[in-house]
């Protein structure tokens, strides 16, 4: 995608130099292509390969907050691996109310209903 000059209607809120080398350098850890189809699902057309870039900076904040949350609920310990559940606590504390999607809470149902396997005795 070939980035255009930058507009703006408001010509004294132009981003400093330092910005915008700054986003050109950045390698988002979004998926830009993802991006595009959910701003333009949802009304916005983006011209400017920078916008998708800034969106992409601002999720990831906001996932490091998230992550940030999830692990002040969990107190000291350390944990690499949190559940649904606990993602719903922290996402909670944003205002934001998860449902598990019903092809995950068919697949929670399944394993609750599977037999655990019994350790072997090599004796």
């Amino acid at each position: 995608m070939e980035v255009p000059q930058f507009t703006t209607l408001n010509a004294d809120t132009l981003p400093k130099g330092k910005l915008l080398e700054a986003l050109d350098d950045h390698q988002p850890k979004f998926d830009s292509d993802l991006l595009e189809a959910l701003l333009r699902e949802s009304g916005a057309q983006i011209c400017d390969a920078r916008v998708l870039k800034v969106v992409s900076c601002m999720m990831e904040s906001q996932m490091l907050k998230i992550v940030h949350e999830m692990k002040a609920l969990h107190g000291e310990k350390q944990q690499t691996k949190f559940t649904f559940e606990d993602l719903q606590k922290a996402m909670s504390e944003f205002g934001v109310a998860l449902k598990r999607p019903p092809f995950l809470a068919e697949k929670q149902q399944q394993r609750k209903q599977m037999p655990k396997p019994r350790p072997q005795n090599d004796d």
